[in-house]
């Protein structure tokens, strides 16, 4: 499902375990956001959970 090619992902894993995410339902934002409003100053290396205010809240 990725459209890597099995080969390719078996010798990026080395030997190791790999595992994927299947990712149903992103949320595709209007208008993009400056990282602070996340609590962040530099783009994450690969992922990070981040807190999104509630509409209600803010």
């Amino acid at each position: 499902m990725s459209c890597v090619p099995r080969e390719d992902l078996l010798k990026y894993a080395r030997g190791k375990r790999l595992s994927g995410w299947i990712v149903r339902a992103p949320e595709q934002f209007d208008t993009p956001s400056p990282l602070a409003e996340f609590g962040l100053d530099r783009p994450p290396m690969s992922w990070q959970y981040v807190e999104i205010p509630d509409a209600a809240e803010v």
